[in-house]
């Protein structure tokens, strides 16, 4: 009885297993094809309307190709961790990322050319939640876990922050929104200072969990910490100047 439960058991747990790893790199696969895809119509943009795009195209297809970082180190995370849920998080920042290129890269194509949906398409651009997402990796870096329930607030908060901040492109007066529902001024500018300082409190938040777990860890996560830090680094200074500039 006792083997039989203890069979039954680890087939399940194989074949969810299996499931897990379908479901990521089912997840990464379509993170890439819409890269490729946005990477197409950035080359058509540029044959089309060449004023449509005003990045270099050597850099944009380098963020590009940095996007496909995340879907792909988060396939293979949760692939082998299904229950870490630093896997799953990059795989959904790697999908919002490509999400965000294609319907930016679609947008300019199709005003150039005068197809349907490029209103849409600015209006999922600017509520994607892209790389405000990738507040929620540090949080559980790298066990999946919070440092401690105490850290349960924080999560909320994030939830809050990013809320508030993807309704401002939403909502915003006379801005792309198919759904025809805007705020008046008064009320988008609180929405606006809000959102923006509730998204400041969770990086700082976010940014503090990381600084005491780095503080307690020793060995190898200490290193994995390390990493972590040198990678942020960036992506926060980043986020807080696009908050902060406006």
């Amino acid at each position: 009885m006792t083997e039989g439960a203890s069979e039954q058991g680890r087939g399940v747990g194989e074949r969810s297993t299996r499931a897990a790893t379908v479901l990521a790199w089912s997840l990464a696969a379509a993170s890439l094809v819409l890269l490729l895809t946005a990477a197409t119509l950035l080359y058509l943009n540029r044959s089309a309307a060449p004023a449509s795009v005003d990045d270099p195209i050597w850099l944009v297809y380098a963020l590009i190709a940095m996007g496909a970082a995340y879907p792909t180190v988060g396939a293979l995370i949760a692939s082998r961790r299904p229950s870490n849920a630093v896997g799953w998080l990059l795989c959904a920042v790697g999908l919002a990322q490509a999400v965000d290129a294609f319907t930016e890269t679609y947008r300019h194509y199709a005003e150039a050319m005068d197809l349907a949906g490029a209103e849409a398409a600015a209006f999922l651009y600017g509520i994607n939640p892209s790389l405000f997402l990738a507040i929620f990796v540090p949080l559980v870096f790298p066990d999946g876990r919070l440092p401690s329930r105490r850290w349960r607030p924080l999560v909320w908060l994030v939830v809050v922050a990013v809320v508030a901040f993807l309704l401002v492109p939403a909502l915003e007066p006379g801005g792309p929104d198919p759904l025809g529902v805007e705020l008046p001024s008064n009320v988008y500018g609180v929405l606006v200072v809000v959102g923006g300082g509730l998204l400041i409190v969770a990086i700082l938040g976010a940014a503090a969990s990381v600084a005491l777990r780095l503080w307690r860890a020793r060995g190898q996560e200490r290193q994995q910490l390390k990493w972590l830090v040198y990678a942020t680094s960036v992506v926060v200074v980043g986020v807080l100047g696009a908050v902060l500039l406006p």
